[in-house]
């Protein structure tokens, strides 16, 4: 009988001391506050990616979309004329694509002829041939088509084919961006 009572202390005493060890790993191991942590990556086209979105990792989910920030595109395109202020309006409100709604940012004519038109198109999405399949929706095939510019890196009057020092706002601005 003396004997039980002695290994009931003992293992009280064992499983005291396990508790102890239990209660230490818990507050050290931080497992109340996991929060998780922001992952930023950057992508050329977020085609049919939302706000909300599950992110996977070889079939496994690891968190969720929480915010997309795109540099705006600006386009120049020369299309048949004239545009009519209507074509403005219609692309302002969005226009129904195949892969899906568009929606630009802005839309402006910057020179007409009565056969020709030039015009500007700003706009945040990257989808294949947007510009082109967009203007053509709203009755206006785009002829030529040039991007002028990317976030705050302008093309000016840069010839095609050749280079030019990005100045300092537009290092900066690019630096900015990639959180440098």
């Amino acid at each position: 009988m003396r004997r039980n009572i002695i290994e009931t202390i003992m293992g009280g005493v064992v499983l005291l001391i396990a508790a102890l060890f239990l209660a230490f790993a818990y507050a050290g191991s931080n497992l109340r506050g996991v929060g998780g942590y922001d992952v930023v990556a950057r992508f050329n086209r977020v085609d049919g990616l939302a706000n909300g979105a599950e992110v996977r990792l070889s079939g496994i989910k690891i968190g969720s979309v929480v915010r997309q920030d795109l540099d705006p595109k600006t386009y120049l395109a020369e299309v048949p004329g004239p545009v009519l202020p209507e074509v403005s309006r219609r692309l302002q409100a969005g226009v129904e694509l195949a892969d899906g709604p568009v929606q630009i940012d802005k839309f402006r004519v910057v020179d007409a002829t009565d056969d020709r038109a030039l015009v500007e198109v700003v706009l945040h999405e990257g989808r294949n041939h947007i510009v082109r399949r967009l203007l053509e929706e709203v009755g206006h095939p785009v002829h030529k088509l040039v991007r002028t510019r990317i976030g705050e890196v302008r093309l000016g009057n840069q010839r095609p084919g050749t280079l030019r020092p990005l100045t300092r706002a537009e290092l900066s601005s690019l630096y900015t961006a990639v959180d440098l």
